[in-house]
């Protein structure tokens, strides 16, 4: 089971935003998605782009926090990678210093490959999920656009 979507908007530390919620299989997680510079649009455009590139290019990440570019110092994202039938998702914080904004809005930020341990040997979270699960998120997020 995969789904990521956006719920109801709000104020959050006086930023307008949407609260929204990734699911993978039994674990749930709530984040704030603020509207500075991304429309609730947007982030389903982003997404849905995200998950035709992990089928395609088997890694992509699916942004769900996009400040204000001139203020913000990072993104937060889930970075995901297809191996087998596999799909592994991480949490991941994006460094504005270390990626030109053009390119982590298109996906074309490279985070990395798939990694289980930091360069410290420290576990890094990591769920997991089948790749049926994003074809039907694909799916849904297609019709959410049309």
């Amino acid at each position: 089971m995969f789904d990521l979507f956006l719920e109801k908007s709000d104020n959050f530390y006086d930023e307008d935003g949407y609260w929204g919620k990734i699911i993978i299989n039994d674990f749930n997680e709530r984040f704030f998605s603020n509207t500075t510079f991304f429309d609730k649009a947007s982030y389903q455009k982003q997404w849905r782009h995200a998950a035709e590139l992990l089928l395609k290019k088997k890694k992509s990440y699916f942004l769900v926090s996009v400040g204000n570019p001139i203020t913000s110092n990072f993104f937060m994202s889930w970075p995901c990678y297809l191996q087998g039938d596999i799909v592994y998702l991480q949490n991941k914080m994006i460094l504005a210093d270390q990626h030109p904004l053009d390119k982590i809005i298109s996906n074309e930020a490279d985070l990395g490959d798939l990694r289980f341990t930091n360069e410290d040997d420290q576990k890094i979270s990591t769920w997991e999920t089948d790749i049926q699960s994003f074809v039907n998120f694909k799916d849904k997020i297609n019709k959410i656009q049309e």
